[in-house]
């Protein structure tokens, strides 16, 4: 409800940042899963620990950054628009890495 009020607060397609919001979303949705995947190809752990693994890299951002960032007084427009928009790619890379990760055990 928090991210939603302050994203009520702003028109949806202006973002407030662009290369920052972009970057924030591929270091979270794209590099830190696939650092996982490599982790995970030459570390051998249980199946579902590397499942736990990698579900934890893919997730999108945590709504509780927006309130934390509230308290404090910060940019929390940037960061609910940031939350918001992990969620919506989150959509598209979860299953990616989820079969990503599978294809890797697989091929173990």
């Amino acid at each position: 409800m928090v991210v939603g009020g302050a994203l009520g607060e702003l028109p949806i397609y202006r973002v407030s940042d662009k290369p920052l919001v972009a970057k924030m979303l591929l270091a979270k949705l794209v590099v830190l899963p696939l650092l996982g995947l490599i982790f995970l190809k030459y570390v051998a752990v249980p199946y579902f620990l590397g499942l736990l693994i990698i579900l934890e890299l893919a997730m999108p951002s945590a709504t509780s950054l927006s309130v934390i960032v509230r308290r404090y007084g910060r940019e929390d427009k940037l960061i609910s628009q940031g939350i918001f928009y992990s969620h919506i790619v989150s959509l598209l890379t979860l299953p990616l890495f989820l079969a990503l990760f599978n294809w890797v055990v697989r091929a173990q």
